[in-house]
């Protein structure tokens, strides 16, 4: 794993909406294709996560 400079939770709603929009110049798009490159590391709670 990449050593990150950056730790970030993002909010539940951030989530939510990149995985809702269709845009793909959504800017919530942008930050799950980032923290998915591990660019940030992101902290969250494995529930969340759960589908």
């Amino acid at each position: 794993m990449m050593k990150t400079a950056f730790k970030v939770v993002l909010d539940t709603n951030v989530l939510l909406a990149s995985e809702k929009s269709t845009s793909a110049t959504s800017p919530t798009q942008e930050l799950l294709a980032r923290w998915k490159q591990e660019e940030f590391e992101g902290l969250y709670s494995e529930d969340i996560l759960v589908d």
